[in-house]
């Protein structure tokens, strides 16, 4: 998947994350399985601040920065992958 393909279905995911206020399991899923596991260092700071989205919201976060760090750390790690 290309980056922009990539960065769309994260939009998409995050967008939902954000309008209900909560991150499903499939969701985390799904954005781990974009960034995949290539053992980097912008991925597993990808991996980690998907991992932690569902911890920030239900500390009563705002779900929009809950997930902002995410989105950087997403956008980091595709680019390193060259994608």
């Amino acid at each position: 998947m290309d980056y922009s393909s990539a960065m769309q279905r994260v939009d998409d995911i995050l967008d939902a994350v954000r309008a209900s206020g909560q991150i499903s399991y499939d969701q985390t899923d799904a954005l781990l399985d974009i960034v995949g596991d290539d053992g980097s260092f912008d991925t597993e700071e990808a991996r980690n601040a998907i991992y932690a989205i569902d911890d920030r919201i239900r500390d009563g976060e705002d779900p929009d920065e809950a997930t902002y760090d995410a989105e950087n750390y997403i956008r980091d790690s595709l680019r390193e992958q060259g994608r």
